[in-house]
Parts: C-alpha cells; sequence; structure tokens
C-alpha cells in the first residue's frame, strides 16, 4: 500500500510541504522543503529541505527557528556541508562513496535472495534499482583514478572548459597509442 502524502506543515511563519516521496527504501520518508515567509517583504526564503518525516520536519524546523537569524543558520548549515568538496578528487570521493553503498545493498540483496530460492520462496534473485553489482562499480573506480591523476587538485570553482578539453584531448591521444 502506497504510503500517503503528508499534509503541509505551518509553524508560525514557516512552510513545509513535500516535495517528492515516499523514499525508496521504505521508511515512509518524503522529501520536504520548509520555507519562511518575510512578510515585510513578502517573499519566501528557504529554510530548510530534507528527506524526513513529518515529526522529523517539525523538530528541523523548531531548530533552526530558535536561532537568532534562522536563514543565516540554515545557510551557514547548508555551507558547511558544501565546504568539504573543495576539489575533483573530493567530490569523485563522494560520489564513489555513494556507489560502494548501492553495492553494499546489492550484496546484501543478492545474499536474501540466494536465500529466498535456497528455500523455494522465489525463483530469481531481484535487485532494486538502487542497488549496483560489484562488477558494474570497479571500471566507476578505474574511471574515477584517472580522472584524480590529471584533475583531482583542481577546485570545482576553476575548473575551466579548457582544462576539461585539454583531458578529453589527452585520454583520446592515450586510446589511440
Amino acid at each position: 500500500m502506497a504510503t500517503p502524502k503528508p499534509r503541509p506543515l505551518k509553524l508560525d511563519t514557516v512552510t513545509a510541504r513535500t516535495i517528492r516521496g515516499p523514499h525508496k527504501d521504505g521508511s515512509g520518508r518524503w522529501y520536504w522543503r520548509a520555507d519562511l515567509y518575510v512578510p515585510g517583504e513578502r517573499r519566501r526564503d528557504v529554510l530548510w529541505t530534507g528527506w524526513g518525516s513529518r515529526e522529523d520536519v517539525r523538530k528541523e524546523v523548531s531548530r533552526l527557528m530558535a536561532q537568532r537569524n534562522p536563514v543565516e543558520a540554515a545557510q551557514a548549515e547548508r555551507e558547511s556541508r558544501r565546504s568539504d568538496v573543495q576539489t575533483v578528487q573530493d567530490l569523485l570521493e563522494v560520489f564513489l562513496g555513494h556507489e560502494q553503498t548501492r553495492v553494499v545493498i546489492w550484496e546484501r540483496e543478492e545474499e536474501a535472495g540466494e536465500a529466498a530460492v535456497a528455500r523455494g520462496a522465489a525463483e530469481t534473485v531481484k535487485h532494486s534499482k538502487d542497488a549496483l553489482s560489484p562488477r558494474s562499480f570497479e571500471p566507476r573506480r578505474s574511471a574515477a583514478r584517472q580522472v584524480v591523476r590529471r584533475l583531482g587538485a583542481f577546485r570545482l570553482g576553476d575548473l575551466t572548459g579548457d582544462e576539461m578539453r585539454r583531458y578529453v584531448a589527452g585520454r583520446l591521444g592515450e586510446a589511440a597509442s
């Protein structure tokens, strides 16, 4: 049975509503956006976005609203999360970490599926869209290593189209030789 879409949540001058969901993991979490209405300026500022239950959103919004300037506090939190990814290498490490979690999902589903087949409860092993075969992960890791060798030290803001074209031209030259 599908999880019913939660109603919008109103806390003082903040309105939170679901953007998408429910999450594929079956937890019943939805992706929310909480907007703070600024009455004097007749505009809305994004206060918080993320996956959560209605209660999770209530807690996050309440925590931010307790700050002296909720919008600045929310922006500082977003900036601190972004500051961890500065270079191409940082970005690829985050990507590979995410892909590795998909491999773990695949391995768990494979184990559960094989057990179900052995019990006769299933005929085939099924994998979710979130799963990634270890065989599919290896080429991604290899490609990331090649990119890191050439572009890993570049700060994301400094990486230009010219640098990317030089990288691609070098890769094409390697493939031709």
